[in-house]
């Protein structure tokens, strides 16, 4: 599940790399690439192990046109956001 919500994305920074990367401006799909670190705190037999686990995961895109305009309304802001 993608969750996306505007105010933590203030110049739509995000969004527009999906839309790019989704092919909605008009490019190639390409797939969505997250970097992310896990960092976990264990404790086996009473000590403390805490490894940091790094990774990336690859998927196809999640969104379509129809999907954006939902998100930031359908008042013209997408054709804002693909720059036409």
């Amino acid at each position: 599940m993608v969750s996306y919500t505007l105010s933590k994305d203030p110049n739509q920074v995000i969004l527009k790399d999906l839309i790019s990367k989704c092919g909605i401006s008009g490019g190639s799909i390409q797939d969505i690439t997250v970097d992310y670190d896990l960092y976990l705190k264990l404790k086996i037999l009473g000590v403390t192990v805490s490894p940091t686990i790094s990774n990336s995961a690859s998927f196809e895109c999640p969104i379509t046109a129809s999907d954006i305009e939902s998100i930031i309304g359908s008042d013209g802001s997408l054709s804002g956001l693909l720059g036409s």
